[in-house]
């Protein structure tokens, strides 16, 4: 290609970025390797649906997409790492509802601003958690609960996945909803809450579905309602708190793939392309189904919508709690 061929193509080139046509290198995207970072430990739910998303979406790409924890400051870490990458898609984030609607209220210095440094690529799912006691204490259902933990005040014990973890805001909802006063014991995750229900340590706990799910069909917990607004198709005849007396109670956990801002449109289209394709595929949504996992079916715009909506409410919950971390 001689020096005037190479000047109509540049121009040719420039000419179409300015007329906001796709560029070809934007086409062709993914063109290598995509980093997908998780701010958690790996076996959670996000790293969960995350590898799942990673192996579908490098099918369909033929492109790796590798999954990288990093951990730490309830996921502030991970979440700022992304923040500070390059917009160009090949760095991602898989988040939930701490990094981008608990987490601003509840540290003293988070190292980004959720609406400023993040662009929500897509809602993913809705992680619901369920209500779960001891067999020993006297309650098969919400309202027998509540009544119990009215007439022991102060005596019921409450285990989450810590401070300010979604099971923990949950929780407090839950209280306040109710008129109780409950003792909060925080665990490192629902690895350690789970067997502290079992053992009686502590009483009750709302803990994620994909966890508690084969210790519900043992029996060595008894689980009395679900935090959505509707039944979950992996426990279809477990009712919802608002079907068990507490009126309007819907919270989960929102998992979404986010962009660091800046990321080009044409990238961002061709990611939720990807992703609408990947979310909706038979063997990705019975994955899902079998782990309590319930896709949010939310637009993008939705989705900005509800992390502004759920940086109000956690952050007002937080601030009435007076839970505050470093």
């Amino acid at each position: 290609m001689n020096l005037l061929d190479r000047m109509t193509v540049r121009l040719g080139l420039a000419a179409m970025v300015a007329a906001g046509v796709s560029c070809p290198a934007f086409a062709a995207y993914p063109d290598k390797p995509v980093r997908l970072i998780l701010p958690f430990a790996p076996g959670g739910n996000p790293d969960v649906l995350a590898r799942i998303l990673a192996q579908r979406l490098g099918q369909e790409t033929g492109q790796a997409f590798v999954v990288e924890n990093r951990p730490g400051s309830g996921g502030n870490i991970g979440a700022e790492h992304l923040t500070r990458s390059t917009p160009d898609g090949y760095t991602l984030g898989v988040l939930d509802s701490a990094q981008t609607s608990i987490n601003p209220s509840l540290y003293r210095n988070v190292p980004f601003d959720v609406q400023r440094d993040l662009l929500p690529i897509a809602a993913l799912v809705a992680v619901p958690t369920v209500l779960v006691v001891n067999p020993a204490v006297p309650a098969n259902t919400v309202a027998e609960l509540v009544q119990y933990a009215k007439s022991h005040p102060g005596d019921v014990n409450y285990g989450s996945a810590g401070n300010g973890s979604i099971h923990h805001l949950t929780t407090e909802i839950f209280a306040s909803a109710t008129g109780l006063r409950l003792t909060h014991v925080p665990y490192k995750g629902s690895t350690q809450t789970l067997p502290a229900v079992i053992g009686n340590q502590v009483q009750m706990a709302f803990v994620g579905v994909p966890a508690a799910k084969d210790l519900i069909q043992s029996q060595r917990v008894r689980v009395l309602a679900i935090s959505t607004a509707r039944r979950s198709a992996a426990l279809p005849d477990l009712p919802t708190l608002a079907e068990s007396g507490v009126p309007d109670f819907n919270v989960a956990a929102v998992v979404g793939m986010f962009a660091p801002a800046g990321t080009p449109p044409d990238v961002v289209a061709k990611l939720r392309d990807l992703l609408s394709r990947a979310m909706t595929s038979p063997d990705v949504q019975s994955k899902l189904a079998g782990l309590g996992m319930e896709p949010t079916g939310y637009s993008p715009e939705t989705y900005a919508a509800t992390i502004r909506s759920d940086l109000e409410r956690y952050g007002k919950i937080v601030n009435e709690s007076g839970m505050k971390l470093d």
